[in-house]
């Protein structure tokens, strides 16, 4: 029997790709967002392609604040820039941002 893959549509561009493919962003209960490496965390998602384009069309285009139904501050930006970052680096070596 064929697993189906789980899609999910990256807020910053609208591409639709497999999961594994894209990093999480979650919002918790107490409103703290965080990048989510693991896909596992309690609260609201959204999803980013592996590149900083993307995190950055979000943020233009108030993605986050579109999908978590909230105001994200300039201070909260620019941590989850720093997580994303952090993530991107990581996982891709080779790519440019």
């Amino acid at each position: 029997m064929d697993k189906r893959v789980p899609m999910r549509t990256c807020i910053g561009c609208n591409a639709c790709k497999p999961r594994k493919e894209l990093i999480r962003i979650v919002r918790q209960r107490d409103g703290v967002m965080s990048a989510d490496e693991t896909g596992r965390m309690n609260g609201r998602g959204a999803y980013l392609c592996r590149n900083r384009s993307c995190f950055e069309t979000a943020v233009k285009k108030k993605g986050f604040c579109r999908t978590f139904k909230t105001v994200i501050t300039e201070e909260e930006t620019e941590r989850l820039r720093e997580e994303v970052d952090a993530i991107v680096c990581e996982g891709v070596s080779g790519e440019a941002r």
